[in-house]
């Protein structure tokens, strides 16, 4: 397994000794800063990239919002996983930092098995949305003749492939593949195989997530059910119509990044669709179908 690396924002010098020693005992490579302004700098001129930006809030020179939106504002960085670690922990500071942007919001003292843990799903994400990328290098221009189309699949897998290849039809493809790859796999995890939220907790937890949906895709109440997307380009956008056969959800506590989910590893990934994939991400038919859309209009 490739070590995690994290860059480390902390200008506090023995919280900042007291968190490196911690990453590294888990196995973490750590570059660490005392303020935004040398974060920024580590992060543009690291001799191999980070994975996690893991950032006080509260700083001289450049803070913790300030390093965030303007790796937000960077197209190459605008996916990279930011953690806030920070005591400015009130309810409407945390939801602008997640507003912002920030993968997760934890506040000090913070325990180092939650800290760990969520840098390493973080470090996941990050991996698998560079992984995603790679895939949409080519085919760009015969895309851009796709007028409408429709697919069925039932598998994880064959969503990844599906959201790799229909990513390309978007002006702007590094940007759409991650929110697009994450609906069409919930179609299947969430939909068609009716794996819940508190489910999916436990089975992270126990490290049988995986093994746990390729089991559901052979039973006979699942194995027929299949997850459908549909893709129409206009010349004002384009549209994804992605539904499952599952019984539905109450989709608007996702479309939120909810502070009370911050330490989950999971349940991020509809929001985070929503705010920087597409333009206008909304659920209809009792939440088994989700409509996604990317305008054209500054193409």
């Amino acid at each position: 397994m490739t070590t995690i690396r994290v860059l480390l924002v902390e200008d506090d010098p023995g919280l900042r000794e007291g968190l490196v020693a911690i990453l590294t005992a888990a196995g973490m490579t750590v570059d660490p800063a005392a303020d935004g302004v040398e974060g920024w700098q580590l992060l543009e001129t690291a001799p191999a990239p980070h994975d996690v930006v893991v950032t006080d809030r509260l700083m001289p020179r450049l803070d913790g919002m300030g390093l965030l939106r303007r790796i937000k504002q960077r197209r190459d960085l605008i996916l990279l996983p930011v953690v806030i670690l920070t005591v400015a922990a009130q309810p409407q500071e945390m939801v602008e930092g997640i507003d912002a942007g920030a993968y997760a919001y934890l506040t000090k003292p913070v325990d180092a098995e939650v800290l760990v843990s969520v840098i390493r799903s973080a470090a996941a994400d990050w991996r698998h949305v560079q992984e995603l990328n790679r895939h949409i290098r080519s085919d760009v221009e015969t895309l851009d003749l796709l007028r409408r189309a429709s697919f069925d699949y039932r598998s994880p897998d064959q969503a990844m492939g599906l959201g790799a290849l229909l990513a390309k039809v978007c002006p702007d493809p590094d940007r759409v593949v991650t929110g697009l790859s994450e609906l069409l796999v919930n179609a299947v995890e969430h939909g068609n195989l009716e794996i819940g939220y508190d489910e999916k907790s436990r089975l992270l937890r126990s490290q049988t997530w995986q093994s746990e949906v390729e089991r559901r895709l052979t039973l006979p109440a699942f194995a027929d059910r299949v997850a459908s997307i549909e893709v129409e380009r206009t010349a004002d956008g384009v549209v994804f119509r992605i539904r499952d056969q599952g019984p539905g959800f109450e989709p608007a506590p996702y479309l939120e990044i909810d502070p009370s989910r911050m330490l989950d590893a999971h349940g991020r990934g509809i929001a985070l669709a929503r705010l920087l994939s597409f333009d206008d991400l909304h659920y209809e038919d009792g939440g088994r179908v989700a409509v996604a859309t990317v305008r054209l209009g500054e193409e």
